[in-house]
């Protein structure tokens, strides 16, 4: 009795203290997913923002180079347009040195006045011109409708502008609000797998708590039976002695009967 008392206590121990232990380590463990999940959260941010700074330098970046590369190619092109007609001044001022060598001199006269002629025609044209482009300029600045014009079209412009800074700062909200919905997405997905993994673990858990459980249950049967089968061997080898020294008794009084006939 005192044998299978002890043994009942010291697995009740034993199961309290695995189910003790247990516990410390899922609370260790969900210390550690809780660390995991915040460090998960600030990395995400991190790297997103990372991207999202890196695609808008790029971008700004782009379109720079690619304003430089417009005015490089505007600029090429007025060189070449500029020496274009250079050349073909040089060629026609030597094809008319080969002809003046083959042209009397009254010839070379009359081509030196008409030459000077259509210079001074050129000269008189763009001053014509200039003058009426001052002309113009005072116009507008001494005419108030055209001058409110021209002030409304710098207005329009500055409005553009400021439209363009104000679609500008639209575009940054969009792309924070793409971020912040792409980040909180991305969390909810690692939420979901991070519940997934941790509802795993607690079944997983769950049974080998059951198996230890009945493993346990199942050593105290078998110590159970085990003591009542002790028992059992006890009563009956009790049995077979008495019945042992009843037999043996019945010899001895069979013997003394004998014994008094013989006397």
């Amino acid at each position: 009795m005192f044998l299978g008392s002890r043994s009942g206590v010291g697995l009740t121990k034993e199961l309290n203290h695995s189910i003790n232990q247990r516990r410390k380590q899922e609370q260790h463990w969900e210390t550690f997913n809780a660390i995991k999940q915040t460090d998960a959260k600030h990395r995400f941010a991190a790297e997103w923002e990372s991207k999202t700074t890196t695609k808008i330098q790029k971008g700004q970046l782009q379109k720079r180079l690619d304003e430089l590369r417009k005015e490089k190619e505007k600029d090429l092109e007025r060189r070449r347009n500029k020496l274009a007609e250079k050349l073909a001044l040089e060629d026609e001022q030597f094809k008319q040195e080969l002809e003046s060598m083959q042209e009397t001199t009254e010839e070379r006269r009359r081509k030196l006045e008409q030459r000077a002629k259509e210079l001074k025609e050129q000269r008189i044209m763009r001053d014509q011109i200039s003058s009426r482009e001052k002309q113009h300029q005072r116009f507008v600045q001494n005419n108030d409708i055209l001058r409110d014009a021209k002030t409304r079209n710098n207005t329009l412009k500055c409005a553009a502008d400021r439209m363009k800074q104000q679609e500008e700062k639209e575009e940054l909200k969009l792309i924070e609000k793409d971020r912040e919905e792409f980040f909180n997405q991305l969390w909810e997905q690692d939420r979901m797998k991070k519940e997934e993994r941790e509802r795993s673990e607690r079944e997983k858990q769950w049974m080998m708590n059951e198996q230890l459980k009945q493993s346990l249950d199942d050593q105290k049967r078998k110590l159970e039976e085990n003591k009542q089968e002790i028992q059992r061997l006890k009563e009956e080898e009790g049995k077979l002695l008495k019945e042992k020294w009843s037999l043996e008794e019945e010899a001895e009084r069979r013997k003394q009967k004998e014994s008094n006939k013989d006397c």
